[in-house]
């Protein structure tokens, strides 16, 4: 009888002792499972590179304008028919937001991506030489692996053909340049450059190297609040090799913020010589009249 009581009582105390340790992994995994799937909405697990946005969807539906959206930079894109604009740029507002923008990543870190404008400088300057004094992007993420900022070049090219179609020759570089952590920004760099006149395009392109060897993240600024121009993306590593449209890619609400500034040269008028009369010679003096000799009489 104790024999069997003792068994009893083991296997009840077995059964105990399970159920204690499922209910400890349970209690222990359950907040890491919830947090996972939290954190999945900002950063997905390490994946093939693929192009979609920071939450490893693609982006969010058109919106209307929202009142408290900034304006365009003064002189941009609105000024009158002749005038030459401080800011050239295709964006209707200068908002960034969060989660529009797409890049070739593979959910931990982005790889190699151009975002490319191509503005008609014929449409905002009447095809005269304009003179760049510096450019601006938009940044939705820009997030290092070390914490000390990554590279980013920005580029300037002449096009004689519509883009992406034609040779595009290159008018000016920013060089690796250190783009701090930084998010939902529009970033200004200087640079230096002298657009000639009768340009057909002047092409701006943002690159950002392959950040995976690093872990580090970049996305580039865009809204949806509409645009002048197209926007277009290139992503070797996603198969995009050659600038494509975002509208082709199936992104058409991804409107990226670029913006070049500068300003026409003002011609300075040559003057006119004045006319100074030049004499023809040395003026002769007008001889005086000489006395006649008296005649004296003959004795």
């Amino acid at each position: 009888m104790s024999k069997q009581t003792n068994k009893a009582i083991g296997v009840h105390l077995a059964w105990s002792g399970t159920f204690v340790a499922v209910l400890f992994i349970f209690i222990n995994t359950m907040p890491r499972a919830l947090g996972q799937r939290h954190s999945s909405n900002t950063k997905l697990l390490s994946q093939a590179p693929r192009i979609s946005n920071v939450n490893g969807t693609v982006p969010a539906a058109a919106r209307m304008p929202s009142l408290g959206a900034s304006a365009l930079p003064h002189g941009a894109a609105m000024a009158p028919e002749g005038v030459c604009p401080s800011t050239i740029t295709q964006s209707v507002s200068q908002e960034i937001i969060s989660g529009n923008s797409v890049a070739c990543n593979n959910g931990t870190a982005t790889a190699q991506n151009s975002y490319w404008r191509a503005f008609d400088m014929t449409t905002f300057t009447g095809g005269a030489q304009y003179d760049v004094t510096s450019v601006s992007f938009g940044i939705e993420n820009a997030s290092s692996g070390g914490g000390m900022g990554q590279p980013v070049t920005v580029n300037l090219y002449t096009s004689g053909e519509p883009f992406p179609a034609g040779a595009r020759t290159l008018l000016a570089t920013t060089g690796p340049l250190t783009v701090a952590d930084q998010q939902l920004t529009v970033l200004e760099v200087p640079l230096l450059a002298s657009v000639p006149a009768g340009t057909s395009e002047l092409v701006m392109e943002v690159n950002s190297p392959d950040g995976r060897p690093d872990g580090n993240v970049f996305f580039i600024g865009s809204n949806p609040d509409g645009q002048t121009g197209a926007s277009y993306l290139s992503a070797p590593t996603c198969g995009t090799t050659d600038p494509t449209d975002l509208t082709e890619l199936g992104f058409p609400n991804m409107h990226i913020v670029f913006n070049v500034n500068g300003s026409c040269p003002v011609a300075t008028p040559t003057p006119t010589p004045t006319a100074t009369p030049t004499p023809s010679g040395r003026p002769r003096p007008t001889p005086r009249p000489r006395p006649s000799p008296r005649l004296r009489p003959t004795p």
